[in-house]
């Protein structure tokens, strides 16, 4: 059966406020095969980006360092049905 992670054309927005971490993640991913992926600061970019373009999957923090929040993008999520099929990675930071 195949996975919505085959499709290695799908368009992919990994948000980070750290410009070396935003770089790392692209190219990660690009080495796993995927080859549409963008890189942006905020999730308010992220945002913009997900009005403007049909986005298949977003990798971000729980919060960016503009206030920005997660649940800012699952909330839109919910309210379109056209964006239920985006796939949401929340990455956070290690806690000891």
């Amino acid at each position: 059966m195949p996975s919505r992670f085959d499709n290695f054309q799908m368009k992919i927005v990994a948000v980070s406020p750290s410009a070396t971490l935003r770089s790392l993640l692209s190219a990660v991913i690009r080495e796993l095969g995927y080859q549409n992926v963008s890189s942006v600061s905020d999730i308010k970019t992220c945002i913009e980006v997900m009005e403007t373009e049909r986005v298949h999957w977003v990798i971000c923090p729980v919060q960016d360092s503009n206030s920005g929040n997660v649940l800012h993008i699952l909330d839109l999520m919910d309210k379109y049905p056209q964006l239920r099929a985006t796939k949401v990675s929340i990455l956070r930071e290690s806690y000891h």
